[in-house]
């Protein structure tokens, strides 16, 4: 007799991440975000969303209104209620728009948007590779590809609005947003760097809004200015 094969379009709610931010106890399972973009453990799918938002309750709603051509995720028209979205992504509903974040608890936090021409996103690099015709590019941390400045580096972040991206270089005095770690969740400046080895990674010692001071690794923050 063959085993039986596992959904893969779904997941228990109790071993959902925390990130999603569910009632574990109330359903059985849930959506799971498609791979690709963001890491499962910082994406929900976007059927999720729309349950947070409280325009869908269901996942055969979610996908009627995403088949409309209602949604768009940066712009983007999605069409799977498992597309994922995370951190610094623009999720639009019709005329509604929300940004993707993440709170002090390191759950989804979906706030809303009045203003689309204001929209801009500061995205973090995570990955630089050379093509074979020998162009050097930029991973950015929701899977976008985009050209190398020649002064960026893995962990600097850059701000995409409109057509245009500007590089935001990891120093001291920026500000940032931290992504990881148990101080996710909290803005603030960067104090000190303090560069990594083969074996440590490179540390950063934050100064939050509220004058506390905490050391962090560079994998959980964003510069954002």
């Amino acid at each position: 007799m063959m085993a039986r094969k596992a959904n893969k379009r779904h997941i228990k709610s109790l071993a959902a991440p925390a990130y999603f931010g569910i009632e574990r106890k109330r359903q059985r399972y849930v959506a799971k975000p498609m791979a690709g973009r963001h890491s499962k453990e910082r994406s929900i799918p976007v059927a999720l969303a729309l349950r947070r938002l409280g325009i869908v309750k269901t996942m055969l709603e979610a996908s009627r209104i995403m088949k409309d051509g209602q949604v768009k995720v940066n712009g983007k028209r999605v069409n799977d209620v498992h597309y994922p979205v995370g951190f610094s992504d623009i999720l639009e509903i019709g005329e509604r728009s929300v940004l993707i974040g993440i709170d002090k608890h390191g759950v989804v936090e979906i706030r809303e948007s009045a203003d689309k021409s204001s929209h801009s996103r500061t995205l973090k690099i995570t990955g630089k590779y050379k093509t074979k015709k020998g162009e050097v590019m930029l991973r950015l941390h929701d899977g976008t590809i985009i050209k190398a400045d020649k002064d960026a580096k893995v962990n600097d972040s850059v701000k995409m609005e409109g057509g245009s991206a500007k590089l935001i270089k990891l120093r001291e005095g920026c500000g940032c947003f931290v992504i990881g770690g148990v101080h996710v969740g909290t803005s603030g400046k960067i104090s000190s760097i303090k560069e990594g080895t083969r074996t440590t990674e490179k540390s950063i010692t934050v100064e939050s809004g509220d004058g506390d001071r905490f050391e962090t690794t560079a994998k959980n923050i964003i510069v954002t200015s």
